[in-house]
């Protein structure tokens, strides 16, 4: 898991700064300044690299969770305990031995 921090980091910086590039000239247009549409387009950009970059941190944070539940011992609460239905003299009941 340790691995894929970076990437996880660096996809979501990416990404943040592409919409920052976006939203910037967006805005200009809609308070009637001149846009620049090329930094938009370089924004557009910078979530193309990002998108790949999630989704392989996905993908591994996945396996590691997989491989760590498949590590792990299939167990039970019942394994160590013992319970009984009795009858005697005394009546009817159940048993419970932890």
């Amino acid at each position: 898991m340790k691995s894929v921090g970076p990437n996880h980091i660096a996809g979501q910086v990416v990404g943040m700064i592409g919409g920052a590039l976006i939203g910037y000239p967006l805005g200009k247009a809609i308070g009637e300044g001149e846009p620049n549409w090329g930094i938009a387009g370089i924004g557009v950009a910078s979530i193309a690299v990002s998108i790949p970059i999630s989704s392989n941190f996905n993908n591994n944070a996945k396996k590691a969770i997989s491989i760590y539940y498949n590590s792990l011992k299939e167990t039970s609460c019942w394994d160590t305990k013992e319970s009984n239905f009795s009858v005697n003299d005394h009546g009817v009941g159940l048993i419970f031995k932890f």
